[in-house]
């Protein structure tokens, strides 16, 4: 990334495009009833449902209310959230080899923690087996030979 992208990117972000309304109401059941109001009127003025999308800031307190709402306006609902990246197995998977490259020493437990994310080094399966293409090379390997199966039968009965 080059510093004019990182500048980029402090930069605000431009308004978006698409009608956007803010709907805010006493309780997170109402917030939702207006929402899913919203996206009825919508709908029945022919807007696409492609082009519908009710964002809230955390979907778990949301989801049960903007569900009920939506049934009640004949809305099939789906919902996406954001992943939460520090939550996810490859995060872990970069965080504890990092953590493992930075010390002077590391104890047992920080060297095999990348091994229990199922992190292991890109050796092909002929290097484990053995199968080097010879003495004079050990960098390189043979992939194992696969086995030939003839043609499959065409015919309609299945018989020649």
């Amino acid at each position: 990334m080059t510093g004019s992208d990182r500048l980029a990117l402090a930069a605000p972000i431009d308004a978006p495009d698409a009608p956007v309304i803010e709907i805010a109401s006493p309780t997170r059941r109402d917030e939702a009833r207006g929402a899913m109001a919203v996206a009825a009127a919508l709908r029945e003025a022919g807007v696409p449902v492609r082009d519908l999308a009710v964002a809230v800031r955390d979907l778990d307190p949301y989801e049960e209310p903007l569900f009920r709402a939506a049934l009640q306006y004949g809305i099939a609902p789906v919902f996406w959230t954001q992943l939460r990246v520090t939550r996810t197995r490859p995060y872990a998977l970069v965080e504890s080899v990092c953590e493992a490259l930075a010390g002077e020493a590391a104890d047992r437990e920080t060297l095999l923690r990348p091994l229990e994310l199922r992190w292991s080094p890109a050796i092909p399966t002929a290097m484990i087996r053995g199968r080097r293409s010879g003495p004079s090379s050990p960098g390189r390997y043979t992939e194992p030979a696969r086995p030939s199966r003839p043609p499959p039968d065409r015919s309609p009965s299945g018989s020649r």
